[in-house]
């Protein structure tokens, strides 16, 4: 996550006013990143260079307004908008979020397994995650069979890699390295 998206959701989190709903932000925002992001022609519109940025501005308004984003998160559009880092809206409204969760006590860990998990697997991947990181966890599960076992997981920027196809990589690699020793 660039140092950029962590100033923005640093700046809305520390000039919020108190008691603010971060929770409905975080959906209304990730509502618009989602039109923009599924829209070639806005998002080119948004970044375009040669397009004053007062109809810039309406258009990002107009579907604030459908989506119900209040003033607070107009605010943080337009600065998004001035400083031409909207076509980064995704990035900052997910940093927003990590930075929301983390400042309760809540974490997200991105989970790569190659069979889904039970219930009980993933409660206690989120137990150990606690017990080793501090705070709950949320866990964001992806299946991938080329991993062949174990889990991959990111918690924040650590990468934890328990997969058997990594084993069988490094075990490999080693052998290589031995044999021509």
């Amino acid at each position: 996550m660039s140092a950029f998206a962590r100033s923005y959701a640093r700046a809305a989190l520390e000039s919020a006013p108190s008691g603010y709903d971060f929770e409905k932000l975080i959906e209304d925002l990730r509502s618009v990143a989602r039109a923009v992001d599924g829209s070639s022609r806005l998002r080119e519109f948004l970044s375009a260079p040669k397009v004053p940025r007062e109809p810039k501005q309406k258009a990002l308004e107009a579907i604030a307004g459908r989506v119900g984003v209040d003033d607070f998160g107009r605010r943080l559009l337009g600065l998004a908008l001035s400083h031409g880092r909207l076509r980064h809206l995704s990035e900052i409204v997910s940093a927003l979020s990590d930075s929301y969760d983390r400042s309760r006590g809540h974490n997200e860990a991105h989970v790569t397994v190659a069979t889904p998990l039970t219930p009980e697997q993933e409660r206690r991947i989120t137990d150990a995650l606690g017990r080793s990181y501090g705070g709950t966890f949320r866990l964001n599960v992806r299946v991938d069979e080329t991993i062949l076992g174990g889990f991959i997981a990111r918690v924040r920027s650590r990468l934890i890699d328990a997969s058997v196809a990594s084993s069988i990589a490094r075990f490999r690699k080693q052998g290589e390295e031995t044999a021509r020793a």
